[in-house]
């Protein structure tokens, strides 16, 4: 079973997600800050991992640059999740090293393929 972290501090997002992800066969970490979801990906190194940009403590951005930025992490597919849907912060998230950027409201099964393509999954 793959493990897929989810760092989300609105708890009504971070439930929805967690719930599709459980549904289709996922193992779900979850973190609520920045931090928080750094030291979860050291210590558990997820397969995957979705990351929000708003975030208490350090931003999704600042995160996405300290995954992809260490030996040990850099591999990891991240999946942006973010309501800011301006060309900027889309930009922003794949110059830190995001692999994909989905605005919310989002569908969930185009989060579903996504993360079946990162993963390597869909065939």
């Amino acid at each position: 079973m793959k493990n897929i972290l989810v760092i989300e501090d609105v708890e009504d997002h971070l439930e929805i997600v967690k719930l599709i992800l459980e549904q289709h066969g996922y193992n779900i970490l979850v973190a609520t800050t920045g931090k928080e979801g750094l030291n979860v990906t050291k210590s558990c190194h997820p397969d995957l991992i979705i990351l929000d940009v708003v975030l208490p403590e350090m931003n999704g951005y600042e995160v996405c640059k300290a995954i992809k930025s260490s030996p040990d992490t850099k591999d990891i597919p991240i999946i942006m999740l973010s309501v800011r849907s301006n060309p900027e912060d889309i930009e922003s998230a794949y110059s830190a090293g995001a692999n994909k950027y989905i605005t919310k409201p989002f569908n969930l099964e185009d989060l579903i393929n996504e993360v079946k393509k990162l993963l390597g999954e869909l065939k």
